[in-house]
């Protein structure tokens, strides 16, 4: 009994850890203009869109986590591409952590690739706030370099 109540405290000490290890490791992903990805309206359904908005260190749905191959923002949703498709124009979305191809990112040379090999977009490389954010074929423009930078949310 001592020893499974001890097995049991190591195992919550550990996932209290591993969490607090993830939101130490919270980050900005600024965009063109100095704008910052972020949820819009920091809504937490599946479906709400993602956009560009002058970045803030009062906005949580402005911070966001790695977790494996994810992005996790704001609720605990993940950047997600609607529908799985991989034509450009494609809304990138929050949608319920699953872990499909359509919520799998990765960063190389200042670009988030997603499904199909392709670039998180600023639409239109507007750098105007609630501009969308968009799947399109890597170009490397302006419009779809991103710089992650460590995330503080002031009180």
């Amino acid at each position: 009994m001592k020893h499974a109540l001890r097995s049991a405290l190591f195992a919550v000490v550990g996932v209290l850890a591993s969490g607090l290890h993830q939101a130490c490791h919270a980050v900005e992903i600024r965009g063109i203009g100095g704008k910052c990805l972020d949820v819009a309206r920091g809504g937490t359904i599946n479906g709400t869109d993602v956009e560009i908005w002058t970045c803030g260190v009062r906005y949580p749905n402005q911070r966001w986590t790695f977790v494996g191959e994810t992005i996790v923002g704001i609720g605990g949703k993940c950047l997600d591409v609607s529908g799985g498709h991989t034509a450009n124009g494609t809304r990138v979305q929050m949608w319920d952590c699953r872990g499909g191809p359509n919520q799998r990112w990765h960063f190389s040379d200042g670009q988030l690739i997603g499904m199909g090999h392709k670039c998180l977009d600023v639409a239109e490389g507007s750098t105007d706030d609630g501009t969308l954010v968009l799947l399109w074929d890597c170009h490397g423009g302006p419009n779809q370099r991103w710089t992650l930078l460590p995330s503080v949310i002031a009180p």
